[in-house]
């Protein structure tokens, strides 16, 4: 019995040496293998990560004149990991403060992706409401306000349409854009260069770390790491003018329409006016639901950007493709007349087209009839053209497609198609449509950036460059790291000899109406809508022999375009006055 007794003993012994190699064994184990982790656990119960705000880049002009920086704001945070009840003092004096309900800021600080994250209770707090939570919460680590930058649009409307405006980023943009490190409730460009330079413009966020106790009361018992200083976003310089670009909006007056400058060379866009307008600076903070409800069921549309993300019937100013297509098929000759003059009207079939003057213009030339505007003349080009050749011309000047100008929301517009006339109508398609086509109305539909690149083709000797609003790029030491240059689309091959026609009949647009001292080229338009009054178009370059600008006007529901052509004169004045794009501009005529 003793013998046994002494095993036992000595058998628990061993057992209880065992369990205590296994515990030292665990504790060991997870001191060298897995201290860090739990240690980052603990701190995570007791510190919180705190974001400091990285200040985007500014939005300049060509000039230097800010378009877009920031002012400085204040959020209000919340940084327990446990939720907040309803009948919490702090919550309940809060409510009052901010002049929401309980319920809102409970439901706030609940909708935060994690409890280790504060919950942002409100953005952009004005300073007495700081004062006022600094003075009744200041000693609770319950809250913390955090220093922020608000985007601040200067200008308020002007250059609404290329600035664009910024907001909170949503689970679409998150999952494409993954690996650029964003998260929930970071700030990203929406709309405009705010959206198209967005990864330049957003800086790299800092962290400030803050202690947080169990009794809530802002005691430092412990050291706190230092804080990750946040690096600054990007300066986006635009070959825009601000003066001119408000100068073009204030052409545009109450209209809806749009204006476009663009550089008849290289593609640099110095305005880019498209009314009515909005202010983006609404954007900055929270935006109301009705807000939002307001501006969709605007009918004025006061966000669509008219001058690339609208088309529109061409018009006459459509007149130009086609008298390309006749010359360029060898279809009309230089001096010749068609064998019907105009009367003010054209029998076709059982059908009557009509001149838009009805006395008729009598027997024409091809550049006089671009000139004149004449649709008789152009009805009887049309039907030489025909369909095919139409559209092959609309394609050379890249009609139908983007232009690629760096902006979100273009669109293609519409061209001469036989295969889509056959789908609509089948193999017994109206034979009128081409008469239609010929004068810009029936299935055409273009943008006012395509119109631009097309005339500046006609201006430069055939090249359609790429329109472009950014001149390049600064880093926070203002080293420029992205330099924009003149890119070409492609060429319309065009001859020397039909694009010397075409510009002889755009002078004597200008000529007709008295004087033409700037040297200009240009068509006027009048595009039929079924909603309406007509469209209004001004197209045109200037100079002819050395050209350096093109501008191109559209009202919606105008008059007739050359009512237009003086405010187009205006513009040049403004640019000849400003030294836009630069002083080099020839003597004008006397």
């Amino acid at each position: 019995m003793i013998l046994i007794s002494k095993r036992r003993v000595t058998s628990l012994k061993i057992f209880i040496l065992i369990v205590f190699l296994i515990i030292i064994g665990r504790l060991i184990h997870l001191q060298i293998y897995h201290g860090k982790e739990y240690t980052l656990m603990a701190e995570s119960n007791r510190i919180r990560k705190v974001k400091i705000q990285a200040s985007r880049g500014k939005i300049l002009d060509r000039e230097g004149e800010v378009l877009a920086d920031e002012k400085p704001s204040y959020n209000l945070l919340y940084m327990l990991s446990q939720n907040a009840l309803i009948d919490d003092p702090i919550i309940r004096e809060l409510a009052n403060i901010l002049n929401i309900s309980e319920e809102e800021i409970v439901k706030r600080i609940k909708e935060r992706p994690s409890p280790f994250l504060p919950a942002t209770l409100a953005s952009d707090l004005p300073f007495n409401k700081v004062a006022e939570i600094s003075e009744r919460f200041g000693d609770t680590s319950a809250l913390y306000i955090q220093p922020s930058l608000v985007r601040h649009y200067p200008n308020d409307e002007v250059a609404c349409h290329i600035l664009g405006y910024i907001g909170e980023v949503d689970k679409e943009t998150l999952k494409k854009r993954r690996n650029e490190g964003l998260g929930l409730g970071d700030i990203v460009g929406k709309a405009g260069v705010e959206y198209t330079y967005d990864s330049y413009l957003r800086g790299k966020d800092g962290i400030r770390f803050i202690p947080i106790t169990p009794t809530e009361k802002k005691v430092k018992l412990y050291e706190t790491p230092p804080p990750i200083e946040p690096i600054p976003g990007c300066d986006i310089h635009l070959t825009i003018d601000l003066g001119l670009q408000r100068f073009c909006e204030e052409t545009i007056g109450d209209r809806r329409g749009a204006i476009i400058v663009m550089d008849a060379n290289d593609g640099s866009i110095y305005s880019l006016a498209s009314k009515p307008t909005f202010n983006p600076n609404i954007f900055s903070g929270y935006v109301p639901a009705d807000l939002w409800i307001t501006l969709a069921n605007d009918e004025s549309h006061p966000l669509l950007n008219r001058a690339i993300s609208a088309s529109y019937p061409p018009g006459s100013t459509f007149k130009l493709v086609t008298a390309s297509a006749a010359l360029e098929n060898g279809l009309v000759e230089p001096d010749e007349h068609m064998e019907v003059p105009c009367y003010g009207y054209f029998k076709f079939g059982n059908r009557i087209f009509h001149c838009w003057n009805p006395a008729g213009h009598g027997a024409l030339t091809i550049s006089e009839a671009i000139t004149y505007s004449c649709n008789v003349f152009f009805f009887q080009v049309g039907l030489r053209v025909g369909i095919e050749r139409l559209e092959e011309m609309s394609k050379r000047y890249h009609l139908g497609e983007k232009t690629g100008i760096d902006l979100p929301g273009e669109v293609d517009g519409l061209i001469p198609s036989i295969e889509r006339l056959k789908r609509k109508f089948g193999d017994n398609y109206p034979k009128g449509e081409i008469l239609n086509n010929s004068i810009g109305q029936g299935h055409v539909m273009v943008t006012p950036i395509q119109m631009a690149v097309l005339v500046s083709s006609l201006a430069n000797g055939g090249k359609l460059v790429k329109p472009h609003l950014i001149d390049y790029i600064t880093d926070p030491e203002g080293k420029i790291v992205y330099m924009a240059g003149r890119e070409i689309i492609s060429e319309t091959g065009i001859s020397e000899e039909t694009r010397k026609i075409i510009l002889d009949g755009m002078e004597g647009v200008l000529k007709r109406t008295g004087e033409n001292r700037h040297y200009m080229c240009g068509k006027t338009g009048s595009a039929e809508n079924p909603h309406g009054k007509t469209h209004s178009w001004f197209v045109s370059f200037c100079p002819r022999d050395n050209p350096r600008l093109v501008v191109v006007l559209l009202f919606e529901h105008g008059i007739h375009g050359e009512f237009y052509i003086h405010n187009v004169k205006q513009i040049i004045d403004y640019c000849r006055q400003n030294g836009i794009p630069d002083d080099h501009w020839p003597l004008e005529k006397e």
